[in-house]
């Protein structure tokens, strides 16, 4: 048996909490979530990967259950029935070619119920509950997750497609917005750089560019919001 240090990409770390009449989440936080492997054995996976540049003897996975756990705390009960309403939303885990994904019962103060934002296919879970006397309660959902191995160079353009994007969202997804310019100061500086010719490469070439001029740091207002 091993220890297995799970990515942060399996789920997004944060949640949103709302209390009262609101019917969208708010910007409240609360204490961030615990994302807590398990020990997991090396076992082969049931289904084929999408990776179909290596072999079978060549490709490993891996099956764990992995706890998304948290807490909300700091809640004050009030008389009006319509006001001591809690209302929380968190991510959900979502499956892909490298691996499966299914969610085991959670434990929550509430029914959990899943849906899905129509834009993007994100899955978003759901539940409300009366405030507690204590002011607080605690969250687990757990997932039973494969994982599979990507061999580094196995991704070439042979690969096969799983989903391909019409015109309408190769627009939609290559838009500038707020957050993202596609003009000015960002691609002048490009100008500065040899873009390497295959873009597998230059895919990682870019990513490592904007890796290395950014940092997470919680200071001054306005983070949070994904930038």
């Amino acid at each position: 048996m091993k220890q297995l240090a799970i990515a942060t990409s399996l789920v997004c770390t944060g949640f949103v909490v709302g209390c009262g009449n609101a019917t969208e989440p708010t910007s409240k936080r609360t204490q961030p979530p615990t994302v807590a492997p398990v020990a997991a054995e090396e076992k082969p996976a049931a289904s084929q990967p999408a990776n179909t540049a290596a072999t079978d003897a060549e490709l490993r996975a891996r099956r764990f259950t992995l706890h998304y756990r948290f807490k909300v705390k700091d809640l004050k009960p009030v008389d009006d029935a319509e006001q001591n309403l809690v209302r929380v939303w968190l991510p959900s885990a979502s499956a892909s070619d490298e691996q499966d994904v299914r969610r085991l019962a959670a434990t929550a103060p509430g029914e959990v119920s899943e849906s899905t934002d129509a834009q993007f296919g994100n899955r978003i879970l759901f539940f409300e509950t009366t405030i507690p006397e204590t002011g607080q309660f605690s969250v687990d959902v757990p997932y039973e997750v494969t994982r599979r191995e990507v061999l580094r160079g196995s991704l070439r353009a042979t690969t096969p497609v799983t989903e391909k994007l019409d015109d309408s969202k190769r627009e939609f997804f290559l838009r500038a917005d707020a957050m993202v310019p596609t003009t000015g100061k960002p691609l002048k500086l490009l100008d500065m750089v040899d873009l390497l010719q295959d873009k597998f490469a230059r895919a990682r070439q870019l990513y490592d560019i904007v890796d290395n001029h950014v940092a997470y740091k919680k200071e001054g207002t306005g983070w949070g919001r994904g930038d």
